[in-house]
């Protein structure tokens, strides 16, 4: 809502696909799910996970006739705790195959693709920029479903286009060579957004929904009223609902028992009586909580606080301090002391920001730190052209060589420069990206899982054998 509010704001428009995966839970890849979990899952835990998926069948019964076993080698159990935990282990990669993933939003199947443009270009090339950038990500999501055995319901796959503009933009998307179908809005989430980001269409089947307890609340507010007989060709009158009719039944004979009984029963149908009313969502019992009774979960907390801010600060900072030290040390050699000193007190500042007044942000998988590490290794270059002319302007050669001549001087600084320049470059293709010791562990573990899969294909190859010769028998 934030980013789809932020383009509106910017006369703009964005595109939102909202893709819709054919049977999740039920096509969940069990050989991919097992590969997902090598490399981070201890193997006690990946054994119990292939014999929790191992040998499940299911029997169909039809008026009294039981069907033959039928072997499952797809999906997770209907209603079980460990299903949904399943299917997100296995695609929580499924946002790194797009091009922006901060613009991808998933929770468990339902995958939401949000498209900005640019708000230097003119309309016509917003237009096509999107629609480059929608079909390029559908074309990645299609090679992901193919190699992930999890197929995407075209019919069910739609894309809505919030703006406020006059224009629309006329927009193309296809999946597999067909379109997607176009909406003018999309309940994602159990919420209605309209193309607009009005909530009318939310309101109104809310209000639908709430009409029948207004109307069933004042049939009863008159009912109350009223004698027994009155009551019952009132209600008859009013074709009122027998759930109605059973509660106020009730809470007739609570005034014919005794005290304590008619307080229990009449507890009982005030409650139900609220909970018809207002569809169990709230009760009398919630006017009566306290502030001694009240007890907030870390969850709830959290979600009153604000949202970590975005990391630019943070690494527009490093580079700053990084600057600091790297361009003014030659001049200030404590420079290097105090930024130690300020990382010391800032890694407990972060920590009391993190626990106590930010949300806590969820971790994302990303190559690399992005365009600040070309900053910082052309602040290198220039930290070493900076340093070299301090030396010169100091008279450091002038100091160890008086005799030495001015233009010999400044070939001995350009000399060292470019010595310095190339040390740098020799050092970062020297350094690996990955060490050596996590490949070694990485290639335990990739053949280990390997072993693990032959033993789980030779073993599923001996039942089917075993099952075929008793079946013949």
């Amino acid at each position: 809502m934030e980013q789809l509010t932020q383009s509106l704001n910017q006369n703009s428009f964005s595109v939102v696909v909202y893709v819709d995966f054919l049977q999740a839970f039920d096509m969940l890849w069990h050989q991919g799910l097992i590969l997902e979990l090598q490399l981070h899952c201890p193997y006690s835990y990946l054994f119990w996970i292939i014999n929790y998926f191992k040998d499940r069948t299911i029997t169909i019964d039809c008026q009294e006739f039981l069907s033959k076993q039928i072997c499952v080698s797809r999906g997770a159990p209907q209603g079980s705790c460990f299903g949904p935990k399943a299917y997100i282990v296995n695609h929580f990669d499924l946002p790194t195959i797009f091009d922006c993933p901060r613009e991808v939003h998933l929770y468990a199947d339902d995958l939401a693709l949000l498209y900005s443009p640019s708000i230097y270009l003119k309309f016509a090339q917003q237009v096509i920029e999107i629609q480059t950038r929608t079909n390029n990500d559908l074309l990645k999501l299609e090679k992901y479903a193919e190699a992930n055995h999890q197929s995407v319901n075209n019919k069910k796959t739609e894309f809505v286009i919030y703006h406020k503009i006059v224009q629309t933009p006329k927009i193309q998307v296809t999946y597999q060579g067909q379109s997607i179908q176009r909406k003018n809005s999309f309940k994602y989430l159990g919420f209605h957004i309209d193309s607009k980001l009005s909530f009318n269409t939310m309101i109104n089947a809310q209000l639908e929904a709430i009409i029948p307890y207004i109307v069933s609340n004042t049939h009863l507010s008159v009912l109350i009223q009223m004698s027994k007989k009155e009551r019952v060709r009132y209600a008859e009158r009013k074709d009122l609902n027998k759930e109605l009719k059973r509660i106020l039944d009730e809470w007739e004979n609570s005034k014919l028992n005794t005290t304590e009984q008619r307080k229990e029963t009449h507890d009982y149908t005030t409650k139900a009586v609220d909970d018809i009313l207002t569809d169990n969502c709230f009760n009398r019992r919630s006017s009566l909580l306290t502030f001694e009774t009240l007890s907030l979960s870390q969850a709830e907390i959290e979600c009153s606080q604000p949202k970590w801010p975005d990391l630019y600060e943070d690494y527009l900072e490093m580079v700053i301090q990084f600057g600091y030290i790297i361009f003014l040390s030659s001049l200030f050699p404590l420079a290097a002391f105090f930024s130690l000193l300020n990382n010391l007190i800032e890694i407990r500042t972060d920590a009391f920001k993190l626990c106590m007044i930010y949300q806590r942000p969820f971790s994302q998988r990303v190559k690399d730190i992005g365009n600040w590490q070309k900053i910082m290794e052309y602040m290198v270059i220039v930290a070493i052209i900076i340093n070299c002319m301090f030396c010169s302007v100091r008279g450091v050669l002038r100091r160890l060589l008086p005799d030495l001549p001015f233009a010999t001087e400044i070939f001995v600084l350009v000399s060292m420069e470019h010595l310095l320049i190339l040390f740098c470059k020799i050092i970062r293709s020297s350094v690996e990206q990955v060490p050596y010791w996590v490949r070694v562990e990485k290639s335990k573990m990739e053949y280990r899982r390997r072993e693990a899969l032959k033993k789980l294909e030779c073993d599923a190859l001996h039942l089917k054998d075993s099952r075929c010769h008793t079946h013949d028998e």
